[in-house]
């Protein structure tokens, strides 16, 4: 198992999208710690629904993202690293798609501040 996690490091691809997911989640996380104290006790996270109280939920929820964001990031490594000796490229997109779901909910905090402040 750790010599998989040896070889799934060696990879470029793979090393840049864990980086920049951790990256990412680190931002995420330092917005959060500095501008949760501004935020509103609602904020508008559910954009696709209809305008209302549908769309608002507690702030507290966009503090629950950073760690749904490291576990699945951890969860697609770990899945990549098991499935790379096999199949390099389904390693590869797995892992890449932690980078993604890094993206998505970082994209998603700064709308909702710039919705907010």
């Amino acid at each position: 198992m750790k010599d998989n996690f040896k070889l799934l490091l060696k990879d470029n691809v793979v090393k840049v999208s864990l980086v920049f997911s951790l990256v990412l989640i680190f931002v995420t996380g330092l917005l959060m710690l500095f501008l949760y104290n501004t935020l509103p006790p609602y904020a508008p996270l559910l954009n696709s629904l209809s305008w209302g109280e549908d769309r608002i939920v507690p702030t507290r929820i966009l503090l629950f993202l950073i760690p749904l964001t490291l576990s699945t990031t951890a969860l697609n490594f770990l899945l990549g690293g098991l499935i790379y000796k096999k199949n390099p490229l389904l390693g590869r997109i797995v892992i890449f798609n932690s980078f993604l779901v890094s993206l998505l909910v970082f994209l998603a905090v700064c709308e909702v501040l710039f919705l907010i402040l």
